[in-house]
């Protein structure tokens, strides 16, 4: 088994070692290969992006609302499956938000790493195509259903996309973006307030790009483990007003960081 590991370290001056440690099974010897160890100067300046996958109907009903109290622009990562879907956005919908300045981004519900290679290409295609005939900003970027991906997944989305998201749960200390692993911070119900404050804080401090990925955002009860009650993204959407910092869609974001 290969298991590759990309370590950040922010904000700091000096470093005098590193220390990279490997288990076993027991019987097993395993045999670590150092590629390369990169040393970058931090961010000058925190960015943060809202993001919304799958293309719940919350996007427009509660997200947008919320987002427009302080002109902020967010990024939906639309699964063309749920186009028209009961509980999820409409054409007319997501050109809305389109040309409200979000970005349109590709998604899809079928996890990559669990289908056919040509499969996984067939649905990347009609996403791609769909964005295409659009025109939509964002058109450039894709997050990947459920996270799940494989070395060839990544190769063959990187046929389309300039960057793909993952759902590691850490910030992008860039300028090292790694453009088809580019991380994202999901928000579970479980995840209180104070919790997303503080991936807040440590993006503003660190001077890091931090892209805060949301799916259905419910006014009253949570359902699924990736609901959002809509009081909490008031909160969180309050909290990073009061920070000062550029919130931006993916996009706008990646010619912010790479001008």
């Amino acid at each position: 088994m290969l298991v590759f590991y990309q370590l950040g370290l922010s904000v700091v001056a000096t470093v005098n070692g590193v220390i990279l440690r490997a288990y076993a099974n027991v019987g097993f010897t395993p045999t670590v290969y150092f590629n390369e160890l990169a040393v970058f100067a931090g961010g000058t300046k925190p960015i943060i992006s809202i993001t919304f996958d799958d293309g719940h109907s919350s996007d427009t009903a509660y997200a947008k609302p919320v987002l427009d109290a302080y002109g902020y622009k967010a990024t939906c990562y639309m699964a063309i499956e749920n186009l028209g879907v009961a509980g999820y956005m409409t054409q007319a919908n997501v050109d809305f938000l389109a040309n409200y300045g979000w970005d349109i981004s590709g998604h899809g519900n079928t996890d990559l790493s669990t289908i056919s290679l040509s499969s996984a290409e067939a649905n990347v295609q009609a996403v791609k195509a769909y964005l295409l005939q659009h025109g939509y900003a964002g058109s450039e970027h894709y997050a990947y259903p459920n996270g799940g991906y494989t070395d060839p997944v990544k190769s063959m989305v990187q046929k389309y996309f300039t960057t793909a998201r993952t759902i590691v749960n850490t910030t992008v200390a860039y300028p090292y973006i790694v453009p088809m692993m580019v991380p994202g911070r999901l928000k579970h119900s479980s995840d209180t307030v104070a919790s997303v404050e503080g991936w807040i804080d440590a993006a503003v401090t660190n001077n890091e790009w931090l892209l805060l990925c949301f799916h259905s955002i419910v006014p009253s009860v949570t359902v699924q483990a990736t609901d959002c009650l809509l009081a909490d993204f008031q909160s969180i959407i309050t909290y990073i007003a009061g920070k000062g910092c550029a919130v931006l869609p993916v996009s706008r974001a990646l010619a912010a960081l790479h001008p």
